[in-house]
């Protein structure tokens, strides 16, 4: 009961702090990403973030539930 609790305040403090709209992964996830730099910003499964080079290799990712444009704040 408390995972689902978690996920949503960190969804909903990356919602506020990076003003945008959260990106949602879909399956089946990318297996080969282009070598395109285009950084974006990813809320993992456990509630933490991680930056990652493109969508697409954010999406690879199992444990990544949404991304959003730009780089992760410090």
């Amino acid at each position: 009961m408390r995972t689902p609790v978690f996920f949503i305040l960190s969804l909903f403090l990356s919602l506020t702090l990076a003003g945008e709209e959260a990106n949602v992964c879909k399956n089946p996830r990318p297996e080969m990403c282009a070598q395109v730099y285009q950084p974006v910003c990813a809320t993992l499964s456990d509630g933490s973030q991680k930056q990652y080079s493109n969508n697409c290799t954010a999406c690879s990712d199992s444990n990544v539930e949404t991304w959003i444009e730009g780089e992760c704040l410090k």
